[in-house]
């Protein structure tokens, strides 16, 4: 309160004088609410206008760690950047009891099927790509067509070229008279991170059109092809 300047300081000793600490008091008396056991659940409830039932969890947005089937309240805690009493509360809400278990006396775990049934959406789904084609190196125009089945439709050997010249991709000449060139399969997995961090990429089966429709049966045949002639 006395960093929000609600109540001041005063004196040699910095101490708070006796009119504004009784103001104070009076103020908060009027804003005060009525406590009682029984409607202290129904704050954490959507049904109470203007209350949004623990909205700093449901718009967090984190990682769950690789490996882990449970996590602690407090290492959702640190990944939320919350305070770990807020998931301990949550816990312990009328309706919400599915989301932590008791692993000792006195310590929770949560699932990740527990969590996102509570809170949806929150935690971030790490974008899937299809598999990389075999070999250290690759042809501009197999790089081409693998970056069309991640999901950029227009991605053209002209185009895998301008990301060669801008430095994006690695690509060297297998010999001294050669003219034809060949990427890096290390530099186009990062590139394809780069570009489609943001989007979610299923894996698909290729010998069915109708899995890709997107893509088209005429993609997936080149795919075939390209994989044939290696």
């Amino acid at each position: 309160m006395i960093r929000l300047g609600q109540l001041a300081r005063s004196g040699p000793r910095q101490q708070i004088a006796m009119t504004h600490l009784q103001s104070f008091i009076e103020k908060m008396v009027l804003k005060a609410e009525p406590f009682q056991s029984s409607n202290y659940s129904n704050r954490f409830h959507s049904n109470v206008p203007g209350a949004v039932p623990f909205q700093t969890l449901s718009l967090a947005s984190f990682e769950w760690p690789v490996g882990r089937t449970w996590l602690a309240p407090s290492e959702i805690a640190k990944l939320i950047k919350c305070h770990a009493s807020l998931i301990l509360k949550a816990i312990c809400t009328p309706g919400m009891e599915g989301l932590g278990k008791r692993k000792t006396t006195y310590r929770w775990m949560i699932t990740r099927r527990a969590w996102e049934k509570y809170f949806p959406d929150t935690i971030k789904v790490a974008p899937r790509f299809p598999t990389l084609p075999k070999g250290p190196m690759l042809s501009i125009s197999e790089v081409a067509l693998h970056l069309r089945l991640c999901g950029l439709p227009n991605s053209t050997p002209y185009r895998v070229r301008k990301f060669i010249n801008s430095d994006q991709l690695d690509a060297i000449r297998l010999g001294s008279g050669q003219r034809k060139q060949f990427v890096t399969s290390k530099s186009l997995k990062k590139l394809r991170s780069t570009l489609l961090t943001s989007i979610q990429v299923p894996f698909f089966d290729l010998n069915a059109a109708d899995d890709v429709p997107h893509l088209g049966r005429g993609v997936a045949e080149e795919y075939h092809k390209s994989q044939y002639r290696r």
